[in-house]
């Protein structure tokens, strides 16, 4: 109790009340507490001995894991906001789809290779090979289901980097190859999925959209002959997943 302040009404004080005892009114319920706060003893305090302490030891990860991008490679402010401004109308768009079709039946061949790229890369492969990420598709993904199919196209692109790094060696049925059909389901699904999934975001899937980031930037470094253009596919989702879904540490 602050009592240099003015009280709001005038306290009458009971000589004849045993403040040990329960009080029965305003005035003794005061009258107790002020005889409590008088009994408490004063409060000590001591200087801090640093000494003791033991070193803070931070949680959060000094580095992202992210490539460094090559200079030649780092977009202009006009490209970037003119594929912000063109993703966020397309998503728009599929998420009122989404809403108005959630009610669509699942045909049996999308949902086998739904099911067949849950369980494996080559599964998920034959899924982006196969099938657009259309509207007849996405609505029948969860959000769980894309944090798997994002798991597969990690997988993929670690395989496109393993045979970066091995080059020579042959590879045989391997989706690793980077021409232009590779790069247009690839390229196609992870757009496809930033558009396809929904918010709001569970934590798992934050952390695996940053670990796709990773994967890229680093299968970007090593395309080293490769032009602006030729990585735009790359480029995009790493800066729509950096700024967009608010990963600006990426």
């Amino acid at each position: 109790m602050n009592m240099s302040m003015n009280p709001v009404f005038e306290v009458k004080f009971d000589p004849t009340y045993n403040p040990e005892d329960d009080p029965v009114n305003a005035d003794q319920y005061l009258q107790k507490v002020i005889y409590e706060r008088d009994r408490c003893p004063d409060v000590v305090t001591v200087p801090l001995d640093s000494s003791k302490l033991k070193p803070q030891v931070p949680c959060i990860p000094i580095g992202t894991g992210k490539e460094t991008c090559h200079t030649r490679l780092v977009p202009t402010k006009e490209w970037k906001d003119h594929q912000l401004l063109t993703f966020s109308n397309l998503r728009a768009k599929m998420q009122a789809l989404l809403i108005e079709n959630e009610d669509m039946e699942c045909s049996a061949d999308v949902k086998r290779a739904l099911e067949l790229a849950r369980d494996s890369i080559n599964g998920a492969k034959k899924l982006f090979e196969s099938f657009q990420p259309s509207i007849e598709i996405v609505v029948h993904i969860s959000q769980t289901l894309w944090a798997r199919l994002i798991s597969r196209q990690i997988e993929i692109i670690n395989l496109m980097i393993q045979n970066k790094l091995n080059v020579g060696e042959t590879v045989v049925d391997n989706p690793t190859s980077m021409n232009n059909a590779v790069k247009d389901w690839l390229g196609s699904w992870i757009y496809g999925t930033l558009l396809g999934i929904r918010t709001p975001l569970e934590p798992e899937m934050h952390d695996i959209l940053r670990k796709l980031v990773v994967a890229l930037s680093k299968f970007r470094s090593l395309c080293i002959n490769s032009t602006f253009d030729d990585l735009a596919w790359i480029g995009i989702p790493i800066m729509i997943i950096s700024v967009y879904y608010n990963q600006r540490d990426l």
